[in-house]
């Protein structure tokens, strides 16, 4: 009896060890390049986690394993979009920016008796000609609606994320 539970014992370190030797080297490229200053690592822990455990649930003996994992795949996208701003919301919005008022670009330029100590960021046309002085307050008007519905988008889906998660994530694991 008690032979056998040192047998069991021994057995269960090795596997805790192995298994987390695996999740070192699971983890390794995520954990060395979080970083505590920029709220995207954050997404993807969250969407490394339930990558794995998506994997690991579809190959359990759960009866609702699909939905469950299907859940924690919509999470992951959400995750995914959310570290990746300018790609997902910020430059289509911009696309569609162009598309109304051209292409633009931005030039510095030195502010007038700074001695090029100071610049100021001037809005061009992609042919280098410049706006109207009328064209740029509406451009920038314009350009203020877009950056806030950008970012009620992100808002949106951070909210979605994580009340996704809230709702579901006790199932997730039972």
């Amino acid at each position: 009896m008690f032979l056998q539970f040192i047998t069991r014992q021994i057995r269960h370190q090795w596997y805790d060890f192995r298994y987390g030797v695996k999740n070192l080297i699971k983890w390794y490229k995520i954990i060395w390049a979080d970083r505590n200053w920029d709220h995207t690592y954050i997404y993807k822990i969250i969407e490394h986690k339930l990558s794995l455990q998506s994997d690991s649930m579809r190959s359990g003996m759960l009866l609702e394993k699909d939905k469950y994992a299907d859940q924690m795949l919509e999470v992951v996208e959400l995750a995914k979009k959310l570290t990746d701003t300018w790609e997902h919301y910020e430059s289509p919005a911009n696309d569609k920016f162009d598309a109304t008022w051209g292409e633009t670009k931005m030039d510095f330029e030195p502010v007038e008796g700074s001695n090029g100590q100071y610049y100021t960021m001037v809005t061009r046309r992609a042919d280098g000609t410049d706006f109207t002085e009328d064209e740029n307050e509406k451009m920038g008007e314009a350009r203020k609606v877009m950056y806030k519905e950008v970012k009620k988008q992100i808002d949106a889906d951070k909210q979605r994320l994580f009340k996704k998660m809230a709702n579901n994530i006790d199932h997730w694991w039972w």
